[in-house]
């Protein structure tokens, strides 16, 4: 690990993912799957270390209480695995769409 952070300088980038990543009808899809895995191999070349993205939690419970789904999150983990990133992922517990520049309704 060390070998690694000694090869690189500087510090390192991670970029926030949109807020509508994640499929809110179900949370086991992507949405815009296919222009996700050329942004991401995009970010890879132009040196950011990896992605940042909010698990929204109404996403991950929406169906019923005590039932998680997280499959739209790690089909999103595996693709930036695959694109060479790391993953940064935030639990965000309030609504998405209250907060001032949030498109997502």
């Amino acid at each position: 690990m060390a070998e690694c952070a000694a090869s690189k300088s500087g510090v390192p980038v991670f970029v926030m993912m949109p807020l509508d990543t994640v499929k809110t009808c179900c949370g086991s899809g992507l949405n815009h799957r296919k222009t996700m895995a050329r942004d991401l191999a995009a970010l890879q070349s132009a040196g950011v270390e990896g992605i940042m993205v909010d698990v929204w939690w109404g996403i991950v419970e929406g169906e019923e209480p005590g039932m998680y789904n997280f499959d739209g999150y790690m089909k999103l983990v595996g693709m930036a695995r695959d694109a060479g990133l790391k993953v940064q992922a935030v639990m965000s517990f309030h609504q998405c769409g209250g907060n001032v520049g949030d498109t997502v309704k």
